[in-house]
């Protein structure tokens, strides 16, 4: 299914002309024609990791994602597959938070995309109204170790040049460098202890 196709399924709302005097690193999807969406993109951290492969679920807050009270219910969020006579429902995940009042329609009032790039690598996307959720949801699953690179790329050695193209380039400037980089010393320390590097990896981390 498309993402306009998602998005009036699951908001009701239909594409306006775009926006583009909104910088897309807002966060707000005015610019393709929805200013009333918000989304974040996130990767899953070691801890979100163990949590997503035993119940295929996330960290969220205890507020409906649509409004800001307190959450009573959750929700499931389906994607749909298949011709026009054999759909298919798809649980992508099924704890999103929300009040009685937006759980009314049985319908998440979320979208979530999954990406799995690897077994390591799995980026979501969450896409909704209520901007303040999907932030407070963006910390709650940021927190704690980010995969080390020779775990996510195994086949990716410490110069090899996809670490400056493609899913290497975009893992490592909006996964790992963020996280490495605010690293205060004691704590990378801690860190590859944690995580035994290769030497390789040693050599080039501890340089920086």
């Amino acid at each position: 299914m498309n993402f306009d196709k998602s998005i009036s399924n699951t908001f009701g709302i239909k594409k306006t002309q775009t926006n583009d005097t909104l910088s897309r690193e807002s966060h707000n999807l005015a610019h393709i024609g929805y200013p009333s969406l918000w989304q974040e993109s996130f990767f899953l951290t070691i801890e979100g990791l163990k949590i997503w492969k035993e119940k295929q679920q996330i960290l969220f807050p205890n507020t409906c994602c649509y409004c800001k009270n307190e959450k009573t219910a959750i929700l499931p969020y389906y994607e749909q597959s298949g011709g026009l006579f054999s759909k298919k429902n798809t649980t992508v995940i099924d704890n999103i938070p929300h009040c009685d009042l937006h759980a009314r329609e049985k319908r998440a009032k979320l979208i979530v995309s999954v990406a799995k790039w690897n077994d390591t690598v799995i980026q979501l996307s969450l896409t909704g109204v209520n901007s303040q959720f999907l932030v407070q949801t963006l910390k709650l699953n940021t927190q704690g170790d980010v995969v080390p690179p020779w775990m996510a790329f195994p086949d990716y050695n410490t110069v090899t040049s996809r670490w400056r193209q493609g899913e290497g380039e975009f893992w490592w400037n909006n996964a790992w460098r963020p996280f490495w980089d605010l690293l205060p010393p004691p704590e990378k320390q801690r860190y590859l202890t944690d995580h035994p590097a290769p030497d390789e990896w040693k050599e080039r981390l501890n340089a920086n």
